[in-house]
This record gives structure tokens, C-alpha cells and sequence, in this order.
């Protein structure tokens, strides 16, 4: 069953933050806001959710799926050979909306301690999507989770949303938390 949870109303947001990391840790999918759109969410460390993660990623809702990180910081435990222009990229443009393709590292990082399935979501030709976002239900939970997140952002006519005006039909899905219009 689907939960809606508002964010800007909410009396006490760490609640919120609780009930979207108990869903994480438990392998369930989450739709939460990002600093580009909302974004489908899964804990990076386990992959049951991945039927309908494929599911929706077939039916082109869902974009790009990239490795949501702590920190800027975080990025040398996945992205181990980082070269010195990526790191002050990283530390320049993170929390926001970049998003990083660096060359994959998986036997020397801790990519290598992520599901094979999960990893072949943010790896492609060789190469890793890595973000660090500005949100804060997104920056509270990593800061409650045992590894990264992965997400994607759910897109509507090809576009990112960056609005929930209506319910979505997001199979799997258990949690979604609203914030109304979303940076774009």
C-alpha cells in the first residue's frame, strides 16, 4: 500500500526520515524530492526491489540510475584511482545536481561489496554515475543508512518531475514523500 508523506507539513520531519529509512533497509522503493526532480530510491546494498526497478526502467519512467553519496568524500571509497580535477569537481559542485561518470573501479572499491545487479544499474561502458544531493530528507537518511542509495529520476513526458500533482503508478513503490515543486 502506498504511503504519501508531506515534508514541508510535517511536525516533526525526522519521522519522516525514520519511516523512509526503515523502508530502505527493508529492500522496498521510495519516491523522494532531489535538487532536479523526484527520484525513484533503493538502498544501494540490496536488490529485491530490482523486478520492478527493471519494470519501470523498461517503460522509460525512470532515467539514469546513479549512486547517491554522503559526501564528496565518500566518492574515494568508490572511485579509488580519482583523478585531482574530478576530486575538486566533487568538492566544488556536490551537495547539488551533478552528476559524475567516472571511470568504474569495481575490484579495487567498495563497488565490489554492492549486488552485481545493482552495480550493472549505475555502471555502463566501463564507466559509474555518482551524485551527492542537496535535499535533506535525502541527506538525513544517507546519514541513517549502511551504504549508498541508488536512484533515478522519474520522468513524465520524457522530462524530469518536478511536481507530484497527481498519483503516480509506479509499481513497487511504498513511500513516496512530497515537497511541492522541486528545482529545475
Amino acid at each position: 500500500m502506498l504511503s504519501t508523506l508531506d515534508w514541508k507539513n510535517s511536525e516533526d520531519a525526522r519521522d519522516i526520515v525514520h519511516i523512509v529509512v526503515q523502508a530502505l533497509v527493508e529492500g522496498r522503493l521510495v519516491v523522494l524530492p532531489a535538487d532536479t526532480g523526484y527520484h525513484l530510491v533503493a538502498s544501494g546494498l540490496r536488490d529485491q526491489y530490482l523486478p520492478h526497478w527493471k519494470q519501470l526502467t523498461q517503460n522509460d519512467q525512470i532515467g539514469i540510475s546513479s549512486l547517491l553519496l554522503r559526501s564528496p568524500q565518500e566518492l574515494l571509497d568508490y572511485a579509488v584511482s580519482l583523478s585531482p580535477v574530478a576530486s575538486r569537481m566533487s568538492s566544488r559542485g556536490w551537495p547539488g545536481p551533478l552528476v559524475m561518470e567516472l571511470k568504474a573501479d569495481t575490484h579495487r572499491s567498495l563497488m565490489s561489496q554492492l549486488p552485481d545487479q545493482v552495480r550493472l544499474l549505475v555502471e555502463e561502458a566501463g564507466f559509474s554515475r555518482y551524485r551527492v544531493a542537496t535535499h535533506e530528507v535525502l541527506r538525513q537518511a544517507l546519514r541513517l543508512m549502511p551504504g549508498p542509495l541508488l536512484a533515478a529520476p522519474i520522468k513524465h513526458l520524457g522530462r524530469p518531475l518536478h511536481s507530484l500533482g497527481s498519483p503516480l503508478k509506479l509499481p513497487g513503490v511504498t513511500i513516496v514523500v512530497t515537497d511541492g515543486p522541486t528545482i529545475h
